[in-house]
């Protein structure tokens, strides 16, 4: 292989957003801050950015998440500077209800894969695979294509991703990317790689939304299976993920998870405080703005009991397609 160069393009301004969604509240967890957007809304704004063309990077954080970008400050930025951060966890959903905070449904990378791309499908928008291995990568393909009719999958390829080492299998990646003219990139290195190859090297490909899904695309191909619906609702789809993959994930979910206890913490004790949980997210450049109201701060009478009930999901939409319920 020839060694890419790294030439950073000028970028043009993006022209306004062409969707009804302006804006939506961003609460903070620790480092890492989470848009409360419902899943339809999700998907409005992608269209949006799809369509046009505008690029951007969107990630998924859970708890494993916050505990690294916890102890990790280029993983913490990444969160900060995405065009989108979606809650990908029950957890997450329950200790915003309990502090009464706006983020009110679970938006995870493995529900949102196949609405996403029938959204590019009506976006006109090519969609390039990154990561997980080339038999996945194809019969994901496969079944997307045999699902979702006007789908343009232009590429994929499956680098060996070294985050500290030689990149040039990944900006050629990219490279062909660009010149297919994809507009969505899946990425499904996993947590951090995906996050942290999709920050330092997104803008090889200006004219996409890069999105991080993790293990979606073994999802879809059926290499491996989902938890069923009522596990996912009762958020306990770590557990038969561990079930599935116990050598390989026993530590993220039985030891490194339990990181994720101090950050709830301080959200309580800011909450208690009146400290500033919540700021607004706009869609036109994406400007930080002061912080927005949110419900009352709650009184220690209200972790008497944290057997918190979710219930209630979002209405069904047109563009959302078959989904796991949330609670």
């Amino acid at each position: 292989m020839t060694a890419v160069q790294a030439v950073r393009p000028p970028q043009a301004a993006a022209p306004p957003l062409a969707v009804p969604t302006r804006s939506w509240p961003r609460v903070r967890y620790g480092a890492v801050a989470v848009d409360g957007l419902a899943f339809d809304d999700v998907l409005e704004v992608l269209h949006g950015r799809l369509a046009a063309g505008y690029g951007g990077v969107v990630v998924t954080p859970n708890t494993d998440h916050l505990v690294r970008a916890r102890r990790n400050p280029e993983i913490a930025a990444v969160y900060e500077q995405a065009t989108l951060s979606l809650p990908d966890g029950v957890p997450l959903v329950w200790m915003a209800r309990l502090l009464g905070l706006p983020v009110r449904e679970k938006v995870s990378g493995s529900d949102l894969l196949l609405p996403l791309l029938r959204t590019a499908a009506a976006a006109g928008a090519p969609v390039y695979f990154l990561g997980a291995r080339p038999e996945t990568c194809r019969k994901a393909a496969a079944r997307a294509l045999a699902a979702l009719p006007g789908l343009r999958i232009v590429g994929s390829s499956s680098p060996m991703v070294d985050l500290n080492g030689d990149q040039t299998a990944v900006l050629e990646a990219l490279d062909e990317a660009r010149r297919l003219g994809a507009r969505l990139v899946v990425v499904a290195l996993g947590c951090p790689k995906q996050e942290l190859t999709m920050a330092r090297h997104a803008w090889r490909v200006p004219q996409a939304t890069f999105v991080g899904l993790g293990a979606s695309l073994d999802f879809l191909a059926g290499d491996v299976r989902r938890a069923p619906g009522w596990l996912s609702a009762a958020g306990l789809e770590w557990l038969y993920r561990l079930c599935q993959e116990p050598r390989r994930l026993w530590r993220r979910y039985l030891v490194d998870s339990l990181g994720a206890a101090p950050v709830f913490g301080s959200m309580v004790l800011g909450r208690l405080r009146a400290r500033p949980l919540v700021s607004e997210r706009r869609a036109l450049g994406w400007p930080a703005s002061p912080p927005v109201p949110a419900a009352p701060a709650p009184t220690w009478a209200v972790f008497r009991d944290l057997n918190v009930a979710v219930s209630g999901s979002a209405p069904a939409g047109a563009g959302r397609g078959a989904r796991r319920p949330t609670g």
